[in-house]
């Protein structure tokens, strides 16, 4: 896998030390698991990140370049491809042409099977290995970009996510959609809560998310809500925030209740509480949380139910990733 992958991506792509920074870096993508690198694989203009795309410069001189644009100034732009980086003077230029395609090339199918799976098991080897992100599209309801809380119209009334993409906390990869680039503008989960009147009334009170991950422990980047703790003092203090609904493939279940001040803290404000972390630089203002759960078994899931407390917290989780090991802090 290391030797194909040398030989037919790390032109562009990087895995640790092997590769170039043409394309977008693969670190934390094994934790996506192979079948959803495989089908970016076969179709890498699928879904690609605005950042990467192809662009096709034409100069005045009649010479063209194709690329991904790395900076941009008033003056001039950088190109970066390939053969490697250029400095293009932008009275240089004749005409340029965004493709909104990927430099990536289609076809890679005809490597055949055994070495596509070589490929990908070298990509999802090593630390990623002990983790799977947890796809949650079709759990999101709510944008980072406006409001999830009083009002939709108050867009700081929200998560407000800065971040995006593959990123890792505390060790543990995570995955944060971008809202520009989610096809129903969603991009995380927001449960109902808060006072009568309020636009959280209008969430759900569950959702849902399948997978057939095998896991120990999960993992959560959330542990924030509107009208969390310390709103409502000590009135408030570890009273539930949200429910966690384990259903394993076996039929098996667990439960698992998180508390306001323990788990949860208010979105708006830095409060600090004892069972979650916070987990860096993800919002305009306010903060965004890590924690960690271990299950009572090692096993395979088969449906994961988040489930609001029924109290005025309106509970947000932008990420969940499962892990194959129990943790010693949780």
């Amino acid at each position: 896998g290391k030797m194909i992958f040398t030989a037919a991506c790390a032109i562009c792509h990087k895995v640790g030390d092997i590769g170039k920074d043409v394309a977008p870096a693969l670190v934390g993508m094994g934790a996506h698991g192979p079948a959803e690198l495989l089908v970016h694989i076969i179709d890498p203009n699928r879904e690609v990140d605005p950042s990467f795309h192809a662009w096709n410069i034409t100069k005045k001189n009649g010479e063209t370049l194709a690329g991904v644009i790395t900076s941009e100034n008033s003056a001039s732009l950088n190109l970066r491809n390939q053969v490697g980086d250029f400095d293009i003077k932008k009275s240089d230029i004749a005409k340029r042409e965004n493709t909104k395609r990927s430099l990536m090339p289609e076809g890679l199918e005809a490597l055949g099977a055994e070495n596509m799976r070589d490929i990908l098991a070298f990509v999802c080897g090593g630390a990623d290995n002990k983790f799977r992100v947890l796809d949650l599209r079709a759990a999101y309801n709510a944008d980072s970009r406006q409001g999830c809380y009083g009002r939709e119209d108050e867009k700081d009334q929200t998560v407000t996510l800065h971040k995006f993409g593959n990123v890792a906390v505390e060790g543990v990869p995570f995955f944060v959609m971008d809202p520009e680039k989610s096809q129903t503008g969603a991009n995380f989960i927001a449960l109902k809560g808060g006072p009568d009147g309020s636009y959280a009334r209008s969430h759900p009170e569950r959702v849902e998310i399948a997978t057939n991950a095998t896991a120990a422990s999960l993992h959560f980047l959330g542990g924030v809500g509107g009208w969390a703790w310390p709103f409502g003092g000590k009135e408030a203090l570890g009273k539930p925030a949200m429910t966690v609904h384990v259903e394993y493939a076996d039929g098996d279940k667990e439960i698992i209740v998180l508390k306001n001040g323990e788990h949860f803290a208010d979105y708006i404000g830095r409060a600090e509480v004892p069972l979650s972390d916070n987990a860096g630089d993800f919002t305009r203002r306010g903060q965004l949380r890590y924690f960690a759960l271990n299950l009572k078994k090692k096993a395979q899931l088969k449906k994961l139910t988040l489930e609001t407390s029924g109290n005025i917290v309106c509970p947000c989780t932008v990420a969940i990733t499962a892990g194959s090991e129990k943790m010693k802090k949780q």
